[in-house]
C-alpha cells in the first residue's frame, strides 16, 4: 500500500492525526516546500503530534515522509486512470485528486474519440460547409452555447451561420430553407422531438443534413446525409456535460480548423 493510499485510510487514525493528514491532502501541491511548523501553526497541532504520525507510518521524521509524498505525487502524475465520463469525482476527494481527475477526464476523452471518429465523413461535412449558400444550426441547452463558439469562429472568416433554435423558431425557419442550404443538427442525446421535426422537414424538402450526435438508436439521424458519432459515454445521471459539451466542442473546433485551413 503506498502512503497516499494509507493517508486515506481513516479509521486508522485519530481525530488530531486525521485533521493533520486532510490538511497534508489538500495541499499536496504545496507539500515539498511546507515545513513541520508550518504545518504545526496550520493544523493547530503540535510538532510532537505531527513525529507521531510520522512514525506510526514508518517514518523517523516528517522529512522522511514528505520526500515519499513527493515521489508518489511525481510517480502518479501522468498515469492514465480509468475514468468516469458522467461522474469524473466523488464529494469525499481531495481538490488534488479532483485536479488529476479531471485531467484524466480530458485526457482520455480525447483519445477516445479520436480513436473512433470518421475522418472522412468530417472532411466531408467541413466541404459541405464550404459550400452552401446559408449555413442552419440546430442546437438547444447546453449544446447551443457551445455551437454559439463555433459561429463566432465561423463569423471571424467570412461564413455567417444562423443559429435556427435562437428563439424557438426553428420550425418556421425549416420551412423557409431552399436548395443549396445546409442544416447542421447537433445534439449529443438525439431525443429533442422539436429538432427530430426539423429534420424531417429538412429531409422532405431535399436540403443537405448533417447530425452530429452519440445516438446511434435514435432512427431519424438516417434520414440526415452526413453523420459525425460521437462515443456514447455520458450518462443521464451526471454532474455536469463535461464529456458531452467538450466531445461536441472537439469535433466543432476540427471542422472549424479544416474550413480555416482552406482559406
Amino acid at each position: 500500500m503506498t502512503l497516499l493510499q494509507q493517508l486515506k485510510q481513516k479509521d486508522f487514525f485519530t481525530e488530531t492525526e486525521y485533521h493533520i493528514i486532510n490538511y497534508l491532502l489538500e495541499h499536496l501541491d504545496q507539500i515539498d516546500t511546507l515545513t513541520i511548523n508550518e504545518l504545526s501553526k496550520q493544523t493547530f497541532s503540535s510538532n510532537a503530534s505531527i513525529i507521531r504520525l510520522c512514525k506510526k507510518l514508518s517514518f523517523s521524521g516528517f522529512k522522511q515522509l514528505k520526500v515519499q509524498l513527493v515521489k508518489e505525487i511525481e510517480s502518479n502524475k501522468y498515469i492514465s486512470k480509468k475514468v468516469s465520463y458522467s461522474i469524473p469525482f466523488q464529494f469525499n476527494q481531495t481538490s488534488y485528486e479532483i485536479i488529476d481527475n479531471m485531467y484524466s477526464l480530458y485526457n482520455e476523452s480525447i483519445k477516445l474519440i479520436q480513436s473512433q471518429i470518421n475522418k472522412e465523413e468530417l472532411i466531408q461535412v467541413a466541404e459541405v460547409l464550404m459550400n452552401a449558400n446559408r449555413i442552419f444550426i440546430y442546437a438547444i441547452g447546453d449544446t447551443k452555447f457551445t455551437t454559439k463558439a463555433f459561429i463566432n469562429k465561423m463569423i471571424k472568416i467570412n461564413y455567417y451561420p444562423i443559429l435556427a433554435t435562437a428563439d424557438h423558431e426553428e420550425l418556421f425557419i425549416s420551412q423557409s430553407l431552399k436548395k443549396g442550404d445546409c442544416a447542421l443538427f447537433v445534439s449529443y442525446g438525439g431525443k429533442n422531438d422539436v429538432l427530430n421535426q426539423c429534420i424531417q422537414i429538412c429531409h422532405q424538402k431535399n436540403i443537405e443534413t448533417i447530425i452530429i450526435t452519440a445516438n446511434q438508436s435514435n432512427p431519424i439521424i438516417r434520414q440526415c446525409l452526413h453523420k459525425i458519432m460521437i462515443p456514447n459515454e455520458e450518462k443521464e445521471y451526471k454532474i455536469a456535460t463535461f464529456y458531452s459539451q467538450f466531445a461536441i466542442q472537439y469535433i466543432l473546433n476540427i471542422i472549424f480548423a479544416i474550413i480555416y485551413n482552406h482559406q
